[in-house]
């Protein structure tokens, strides 16, 4: 049951719950780490092992995570009650955008949606409640924020300490390795994010279709409370799946800083919202999540780990796991079933693993427009290679992953054509020895053969540490 307010001037809705859905959905596998069981030993081990089934995903569900579930509805009731009586003008006072992107409170509309009148189909509000200097609160939210304040006291306080726990132990790390980049001695950001899907939400996907065909979050990890409308989806090793809804429990996401922080070993969740079941096609959706950041200069450290590999990688057709989330979501916009195989499995198993992995045939990534083009075979002499070629043994991809790793730091760089070379002389095992001689090796340049001979070598004498 909802709050009620005294005060008769600020009433608050009771936001109404749609009845669990009976349609017949393909569910991605549920991961649930059940934090009861953390006892720092056998029940912890159990649960670092099913966060480290849960990788490839980069999704898993807490529960008995500490967060009475009133409060949480009691949440989603004042999210709803501010975006359903709100005037739009007021709405659109409610900000501090500064022009940098980030928002606090309300999402501004659009100048289309202002001139024509319109409340956006989707509603967003983002509440830093550990944001530096008092933020004016709509009345309603500041009316219940001494009760909703515990959500996000609960997340700082235990929350975020115990998952960033648990994932250090997943990746071999003393157990505090990632919250001392998340603790509040430096500057970092935890943001609660409120969204109204209205019931025709989807009238505007096609001006954001990106968005909706799939996205990964920025940060650590999120988290969201598990919502009884199944529209929220994973990407999976059998093309998108429905996230499964378990009651009260809390579904946490990996984001893209935490990928660069384990080195891909925890890659980050790519997710989308599609349409609401037929059975649930009359109600709203209100969604609680709380985005968490790690420290500034980690996040500054991600972007610039980032840069390193669209230099690196740039001019040929090998994607890293970020690169290969952002060509699934460049098709799925296209393709109109949800389900569909947009990406061979054992490439995307490979690439979730932190392995680079060729772009599939007529496609790559543009580095420097941050999207994937087409091409014709003509123009793309590797994917002879590449459609020729036997599957690419482990030390052949370690081969491939130490030499972009060499390449970014010697400055060394392969175009397309050498790029070919490079795989025809892993996928035909030729002897390191006759590289200069060989008629394959024409197309490389001195250094580039020297690079190569050397990455080989040291592999095989174990003196380069493969993640």
């Amino acid at each position: 049951m909802a709050f009620q307010s005294s005060d008769n001037e600020i009433k608050l809705l009771e936001f109404p719950r749609a009845p669990l859905s009976q349609s017949k959905l393909e569910y991605a596998e549920s991961f649930i780490v059940d934090l009861n069981l953390d006892d720092g030993a056998k029940g912890t081990e159990k649960l670092v092992e099913t966060i480290r089934r849960s990788a490839t995903d980069g999704l898993f569900h807490i529960v008995n995570h500490g967060i009475p579930s009133n409060l949480l509805e009691l949440q989603r009731d004042v999210a709803y009650t501010y975006f359903k009586t709100t005037s739009l003008d007021q709405k659109d006072a409610d900000t501090t955008k500064n022009g940098s992107g980030l928002f606090e409170g309300y999402k501004l509309r659009t100048p289309d949606e202002k001139e024509d009148g319109l409340t956006p189909t989707i509603e967003e509000y983002n509440y830093d409640y550990y944001a530096t200097g008092k933020v004016v609160r709509p009345p309603i939210m500041e009316k219940f924020e001494d009760e909703v304040a515990k959500v996000y006291q609960h997340y700082h306080h235990v929350l975020i300490p115990k998952m960033m726990r648990l994932l250090s132990l997943v990746c071999g790390r003393e157990p505090d390795h990632f919250y001392k980049m998340h603790d509040s001695s430096l500057p970092n950001s935890e943001i609660a994010h409120y969204l109204r899907y209205h019931v025709n939400w989807e009238r505007d996907t096609d001006k954001k279709r990106a968005s909706y065909a799939g996205h990964t979050d920025i940060g650590s990890v999120t988290f969201l409370y598990c919502n009884p409308m199944p529209c929220l989806q994973v990407y999976t090793a059998k093309g998108w799946r429905y996230v499964p809804y378990i009651e009260n429990s809390i579904i946490v996401n990996i984001g893209d800083c935490l990928e660069s922080l384990t080195g891909g070993k925890f890659p980050a969740a790519l997710h989308r919202l599609v349409k609401f079941s037929p059975d649930q096609a009359g109600f709203e959706r209100i969604a609680l999540v709380y985005f968490v950041h790690p420290h500034d200069n980690i996040i500054r450290e991600h972007f610039r780990l980032e840069q390193e590999r669209r230099t690196t990688l740039a001019g040929t057709n090998m994607m890293s796991g970020q690169e290969v989330n952002r060509l699934i979501m460049a098709l799925s916009a296209d393709n109109e079933d949800p389900y569909a195989q947009i990406v061979d499995e054992q490439m995307w198993l490979r690439s979730k693993k932190g392995e680079l992995v060729p772009a599939p045939e007529e496609l790559a990534f543009d580095y420097d427009a941050r999207t994937i083009r087409r091409r014709a075979d003509a123009e793309n002499p590797m994917m002879e290679v590449l459609t020729q070629s036997q599957p690419f043994k482990d030390e052949q991809w370690r081969v491939i992953q130490s030499l972009a790793r060499e390449m970014a730091r010697e400055k060394v760089a392969f175009d397309d054509v050498q790029w070919k070379t490079v795989l025809e002389i892993l996928n035909r095992a030729i002897d390191t020895e006759s590289l200069q001689t060989h008629e394959t090796a024409g197309g490389l340049t001195q250094a580039q053969e020297l690079l190569l001979e050397r990455v080989i070598h040291d592999l095989k004498a174990k003196t380069i540490e493969v993640p």
